[in-house]
């Protein structure tokens, strides 16, 4: 693609991967604010030339101002960062995009994504996240109205069904994001939490690598990959993933520390307590919510107090402790290895929906936990019962396997 001032020239090929064969190609040149016409235009020549029936009618073709081209596009370019800054210029972008044109819908789904995505951080800093829900369906249910295909809008709605444990929405949502744009990576992606969730860990499996392969370089994909790997015992190639994740340019804190548990988990404590450690010592803890930190925190203890370093993860517990009433499931899974599982089911009793998969780590390390009446409350209380019946069945089919 090549630009000058408001004018584009896009030149589109189609190749046949087996033997190099062009089969089409064409150049176009048209206006900025026609942009996303020219991107229909395309979509349309290669069906036609591939001789598809897609059995729907194609929408008409709208032109857009090249100001909101622009501010959508660099908006979206933001939202891989996931940081709170991020996600406030995100925001703004996107607001800024809708004065111009209150009928865009991508600019309306993407501040849904702007506000599944907070409540998706925000909630390992408080459980109270339903106004940022409520913005969140507030957009998707505007951008649905404006385009009822957006798949991002679907995505969003799912994403945040799943955040209240309403499980059935979710899948519905979800399975409508992916119909409508099988080549939307957050889709896939946020399937594969939901189905993880619900103790499926070989199809989640599935849906994560679909989102990685469809978007490879963002560490959201890569790290719901390898989390998937890890629930399926895959401990190795999990750790790869993890460490692929940590040499982006930008990932979260909580990478560090699912790499810890992937090595704990692995067979490797002492490279589990080192990549422990690099997430409890930071000095500076970067552009993150707190609570995303705490969690982090709280996961590296675990790895620590399971890896026989039970004094600093004291440590790290009773500062957890110390902090926000709202923040203490952070430091459950560290009180449960420390032989403290009274105080650590009680701190677990608020463990956020698309946190609860981590106890399905958690029996891992621990198998005897399933039996514990404490546990299985526990379990009762997150609606989580199923989740974990489901899981052990599919791990022992699992060991099995040649």
């Amino acid at each position: 693609m090549r630009k000058t001032g408001d004018h584009v020239r896009i030149t589109a090929q189609l190749i046949k991967a087996a033997d190099g064969f062009q089969v089409w190609a064409d150049d176009f040149a048209r206006d900025l604010k026609d942009i996303f016409a020219v991107k229909d235009e395309i979509a349309g020549l290669i069906a036609q030339n591939l001789s598809l029936k897609m059995g729907i009618t194609a929408p008409g073709a709208t032109s857009v101002d090249p100001e909101v081209s622009r501010l959508y596009f660099e908006a979206r370019q933001l939202w891989s960062l996931r940081s709170d800054a991020a996600l406030a210029q995100m925001e703004a972008l996107l607001a800024r995009a809708l004065e111009l044109d209150p009928r865009f819908a991508p600019a309306e789904a993407g501040l849904a994504q702007v506000w599944v995505t907070r409540a998706f951080v925000r909630v390992a800093a408080a459980r109270q996240v339903q106004a940022d829900l409520a913005n969140v369906v507030a957009h998707a249910t505007k951008a649905i109205e404006l385009n009822p295909a957006s798949a991002e809008a679907f995505e969003a709605l799912g994403t945040a069904a799943l955040l209240r444990g309403d499980l059935s929405d979710a899948e519905a949502a979800l399975t409508r994001s992916v119909t409508l744009n099988p080549n939307y990576a957050p889709g896939w992606n946020k399937y594969g939490w939901l189905l993880l969730r619900r103790g499926l860990v070989d199809r989640a499996l599935e849906r994560f690598a679909k989102a990685r392969e469809l978007d490879p370089l963002v560490w959201p994909m890569i790290d719901g990959y390898a989390w998937a790997l890890m629930q399926n015992r895959k401990f190795t190639q999990a750790t790869e993933m993890f460490a692929k994740s940590r040499a982006l340019p930008v990932n979260a804190p909580v990478t560090w520390a699912n790499g810890g548990i992937a090595l704990l988990l692995g067979g490797h404590p002492d490279e589990a307590r080192t990549l422990a450690r690099s997430v409890t010592q930071r000095a500076v803890k970067g552009d993150w919510n707190r609570g995303l930190w705490d969690w982090s925190d709280g996961l590296a203890a675990w790895v620590l107090a399971e890896a026989g370093e039970r004094d600093e993860a004291r440590v790290i517990v009773d500062r957890l402790l110390a902090g926000p009433q709202a923040q203490h499931f952070a430091a459950g899974f560290a009180l449960v290895a420390l032989d403290r599982e009274n105080e650590g089911f009680a701190s677990l009793t608020g463990l956020p929906q698309q946190l609860v998969a981590y106890l399905w780590l958690l029996v891992q390390k621990r198998e005897a936990l399933a039996a514990d009446p404490r546990f299985q409350q526990l379990l009762t209380e997150l609606n989580a019962v199923d989740g974990l019946r489901t899981v052990r069945a599919t791990l022992a089919r699992i060991r099995q396997e040649p």
